[in-house]
């Protein structure tokens, strides 16, 4: 082909409604891939946006090889502004579901129940934090070693019981998740909570 001749494209283009799907179904599976739908990384720090962009990014990549491997005549200002318009549309929309989001926890909804393993000053300063509206956390009990299981503490915390009998009262408080102050404990119940840690990790 003579050097500055029109380029010619062999495949024959695509529907309307393939070309709008495909970005979409692509950009879904990226964003499986990098995480973006766990819990972990919905509705709490930079990390969900970040990825987001990284997702997008990924997403254009892979749908200007497909355009290239089927020989679609896709222009490339269109992939580049689909790509710009996914990922403001992505952004946007999980900005407005945080709001959303950060209203119903202020009204106590959309929390996690979790206990703090470990009592001292600090684990009990820490609680009472997390206990306040918005935090999406709320702390339901305190497991210590050393203070009696049904003892009151300040913030309205009790002693739930040991940490030894953490999985125990997890389930039966169908908590979530676990707070640990490495402070308030001694090393071998340190060591025993990564012991259960991995254990469950490992199935």
């Amino acid at each position: 082909m003579p050097s500055g001749s029109p380029r010619h494209w062999s495949g024959a283009p695509p529907s309307a409604s393939t070309a709008a799907t495909t970005p979409i179904a692509i950009l879904g599976l990226i964003f499986v891939a990098q995480g973006l739908y766990e819990p972990a990384n919905l509705l709490v720090g930079a990390r969900e946006f970040a990825g987001v962009f990284r997702a997008s990014t990924y997403g254009l990549l892979a749908i200007t090889v497909i355009t290239f491997v089927l020989r679609w005549p896709l222009s490339r200002s269109w992939t580049v502004a689909s790509w710009g318009l996914m990922t403001v549309f992505v952004i946007a929309e999980r900005f407005g579901i945080r709001r959303i989001a950060a209203a119903a926890r202020r009204r106590g909804r959309l929390t996690e129940r979790v206990v703090v393993v470990g009592a001292d000053e600090d684990s009990i300063a820490l609680a009472e934090q997390v206990n306040q509206p918005g935090s999406g956390m709320r702390v339901v009990g305190i497991l210590d070693d050393y203070i009696p299981t049904g003892t009151e503490l300040p913030g309205g915390l009790r002693v739930v019981g040991s940490s030894a009998a953490l999985l125990q009262t997890t389930s039966r408080l169908k908590v979530q998740d676990a707070i640990v102050a490495p402070h308030a404990l001694p090393w071998e119940t340190l060591r025993d909570l990564m012991l259960v840690s991995a254990t469950r990790a490992n199935g």
